[in-house]
């Protein structure tokens, strides 16, 4: 579901993985979908309920979603409903109510939600799964994000986008932090757009968002994130007393305290969902792998960021752990 941007990633590496067999594809745009006409051999459709309600009758097992949460919601339920496995882009809902919801449904059908966390399955990656091993306590670390969405259409409107540049660019890069680091104990925020002051608003998201975290335990954090710049790019930095170890796009790199030493490890993946994608289909075959990035396991990711919009309205620090779970 949805052939545009990511969503032909997702698409690609479905096709490339043998353990799958592509059922349908769907997206509501004509134009987007006329691509895909002459050279999948799937079921081809407009409107997402149908790919689900005709495809369910014929033992549909799995749904990958590479569509907004306001897009997406209501047919992730009617996956849910019918007993079909779900993998979402990032992120899967808007708030920690909606995506509890998404978990509980899918518990109670007895099935997969995932939701994609593409770091995870990237080679290169790896030394973050042993991230004390190369820096020690990590006592401080940054996350920098610039994106190139433009405030238009569903960015621009926070009922429908759920918020802007910070939930909607830097959600991946959040998550990494608050899944290596934990649930902070406070969140303070500041958001700001990119209009001159006295300049009236088209949208009401912001472009910018500075956030500060406090772990306890002689930890803090600080994300940057940015909107509308010419070359979107991120960046997470974690630094111990040990070392530091610097992740992007292009690869991650570990710097030992002395500061002499250096140790690359460069991205190599040409489809970063690709790996992904193909170990939530070995899990899902073998009945027996563990399922990674369950839905879940994202609620302590929105509840940071949720946090933050909260604190940015108030002026003072709030609590994750006042949003329900």
């Amino acid at each position: 579901m949805g052939l545009a941007g990511v969503g032909a990633d997702y698409l690609a590496a479905i096709r490339s993985v043998e353990q799958f067999e592509l059922a349908a594809v769907a997206d509501t745009d004509s134009e987007v979908l006329r691509r895909y006409t002459d050279t999948v051999a799937a079921g081809v459709f407009e409107d997402y309920r149908s790919l689900i309600v005709e495809t369910a009758h014929s033992g549909l097992d799995l749904l990958f979603v590479a569509l907004e949460p306001f897009q997406s919601i209501e047919f992730v339920q009617m996956a849910a409903a019918r007993g079909i496995g779900v993998f979402h882009k990032a992120p899967c809902a808007r708030s920690v109510r909606e995506a509890q919801r998404l978990v509980d449904q899918f518990a109670a059908n007895e099935r997969p939600l995932v939701v994609s966390r593409l770091w995870q399955f990237e080679p290169a990656y790896a030394a973050l799964n042993r991230l004390a091993e190369s820096t020690g306590h990590v006592h401080a670390a940054t996350v920098h994000v610039q994106t190139a969405d433009t405030p238009v259409g569903w960015r621009g409107d926070s009922v429908r986008a759920g918020g802007g540049v910070l939930l909607n660019g830097a959600y991946e890069a959040v998550d990494m932090l608050v899944h290596l680091l934990g649930l902070p104990e406070t969140v303070y925020a500041q958001c700001g757009v990119a209009v001159a002051p006295g300049a009236p608003r088209k949208y009401d998201t912001e472009d910018t968002a500075i956030v500060v975290l406090g772990f306890g335990q002689e930890r803090t954090a600080c994300v940057t994130a940015l909107r509308g710049v010419a070359e979107p790019s991120w960046r997470v930095t974690f630094m111990g007393v040990e070392g530091t170890v610097e992740v992007g796009a292009d690869g991650l790199t570990i710097i030992p305290r002395g500061g002499k030493l250096v140790e690359y490890h460069g991205a190599r993946t040409p489809n970063p969902v690709a790996h992904a994608i193909s170990a939530f289909g070995a899990s899902r075959l073998s009945g027996a792998l563990p399922l990674k990035s369950k839905a879940e396991e994202h609620l302590p990711t929105l509840a940071v960021i949720e946090a933050a919009y909260l604190s940015a309205r108030t002026g003072a620090p709030e609590s994750p752990s006042r949003f329900p779970r």
